[in-house]
């Protein structure tokens, strides 16, 4: 899905690398962006109040 929203951002071919693509459509790789989500949520988690239901 990512792979084929950098191709269209940038015009590139289908036989465009992707890391490349991704490069220049300025998105980050699927893990990472996976990874600053969870950490986030782990964060917000953890920062709740206690009496939060």
């Amino acid at each position: 899905m990512q792979r084929s929203a950098a191709l269209w951002i940038t015009g590139a071919f289908r036989t465009s690398p992707t890391g490349g693509v991704e490069a220049l459509a300025g998105l980050p790789p699927i893990n990472l962006l996976l990874r600053r989500l969870s950490e986030r949520a782990d964060y917000r988690f953890a920062t709740l109040t206690p009496t939060h239901p």
